[in-house]
């Protein structure tokens, strides 16, 4: 469904409503493979995206999502998984880093 739905779409509508129908499309296409508790994390992880959008901005919440940022990509999402998730633990490493020095002052 992914692949039918996105090219028609590509350069008519915004891409908050892109990532919508992205994040629909993938879902649906979980639970046509039976792959319901997948589905259901990409759902989650997007209303947590628009939440924290909110407050922390789109640049930040965006990465909370679980849908490719593109269609066509060198990059597998177990690559962007792995990367995404080397990026947190060195932004955590680093706030705990500084957390402690200036506990130290």
């Amino acid at each position: 469904m992914t692949c039918a739905l996105l090219p028609a779409a590509r350069g008519k509508l915004s891409d908050r409503a892109v990532d919508e129908l992205k994040t629909l499309a993938r879902t649906i296409d979980l639970q046509l493979k039976g792959k319901i508790v997948e589905g259901l994390d990409v759902l989650i992880q997007r209303f947590k995206a628009v939440e924290l959008s909110s407050s922390q901005g789109w640049q930040i919440a965006k990465h909370l999502q679980l849908i490719p940022a593109s269609e066509v990509s060198s990059v597998g999402q177990r690559e962007a998984d792995y990367a995404l998730e080397a990026q947190r633990k060195e932004i955590k490493s680093k706030a705990q880093s500084e957390l402690l020095s200036a506990r130290h002052r």
